[in-house]
């Protein structure tokens, strides 16, 4: 059981401080008119790694979630329910007996995080708790992580005419588009034929919490849709926000992924439930 919640509290942190919206004003660099063949050019490249995102707005799919960390190796099943501007759902079970025994749900609102074995979870807005404060933390960012699509640092939303705040490095085989704001730099690695999104890097730096990086990366795509969706995703992230540096990798492993829209997307706690503050959980990270 102590496996099952290091793998929780584990990926709670990761998903928690791998959000990247920032309040700060955005510095940009105009997009630069670098070819990547006789014909294309960067801000092409650019507009097709843009227009190849995935526009389903549900992403429903049976997931083997692996978490590696402090020596450990933990494979168990999940699920992950997924709404476009609404809500990102995570379930962990338990091997063979299926039973749930953790839930992370991330919405425009709050994050939730509910611990089924201890009967504890975590609710709190964006702002409430001061390590995701000061990161800027967005919803938005988020799930553009997870859908496989470029963002801008707090912003809801990201059209074509913004990808001129976009430095890019048109080159083959790797197309490397790059935005900077204070503090934070975040960068996605292309395909430079079928300039799919295969790696996204986002470095943070802060006086009060250390530095944190983490690199995101897609693998495995198949048709979703009329788009390519990645059913392997892989995170890892370093920290010095904890006590001693830390470094997670959680491997996500999709199969089944449906565009299905009769699902719950709001979880109900029981009362029987304790509430704990996302300081307290960050103190329980700390010890594993």
């Amino acid at each position: 059981m102590l496996r099952i919640k290091t793998t929780i509290m584990a990926v709670a942190a990761v998903l928690l401080l791998a959000g990247c919206g920032a309040k700060k004003n955005l510095t940009t660099t105009p997009v630069k008119d670098t070819k990547v063949t006789g014909e294309a050019s960067a801000s092409d490249v650019a507009r097709g790694v843009f227009g190849n995102a995935c526009y389903q707005s549900n992403v429903v799919s049976k997931l083997t979630f692996n978490l590696q960390t402090s020596g450990k190796n933990i494979s168990v099943p999940g699920s992950l329910h997924m709404r476009w501007n609404d809500v990102i759902r995570l379930q962990l079970f338990l091997p063979i007996i299926g039973t749930e025994v953790g839930r992370l749900e991330f919405t425009q609102d709050y994050v939730l995080i509910v611990d089924r074995i201890h009967k504890q979870y975590i609710k709190a807005n964006y702002n409430e708790a001061d390590f995701l404060k000061d990161k800027g933390i967005n919803f938005h960012s988020l799930q553009a992580l997870f859908w496989n699509k470029l963002f801008l640092p707090g912003h809801k939303e990201i059209f074509e005419d913004d990808l001129k705040g976009f430095t890019v490095a048109a080159r083959q085989p790797v197309c490397r588009l790059q935005v900077q704001q204070n503090g934070m730099n975040c960068s996605w690695e292309a395909d430079g034929k079928a300039l799919l999104i295969r790696k996204a890097n986002v470095e943070y730096s802060s006086k009060k919490h250390g530095s944190s990086s983490l690199v995101w990366t897609y693998d495995d795509f198949r048709a979703f849709g009329k788009k390519q969706f990645p059913y392997s995703q892989t995170l890892q992230m370093t920290t010095t926000a904890t006590e001693k540096p830390r470094t997670v990798t959680v491997g996500l492993s999709l199969s089944g992924v449906e565009n299905k829209t009769d699902w719950e997307t709001r979880t109900t706690v029981s009362d029987r439930y304790k509430k704990v503050t996302s300081e307290e959980a960050l103190k329980q990270l700390m010890t594993f």
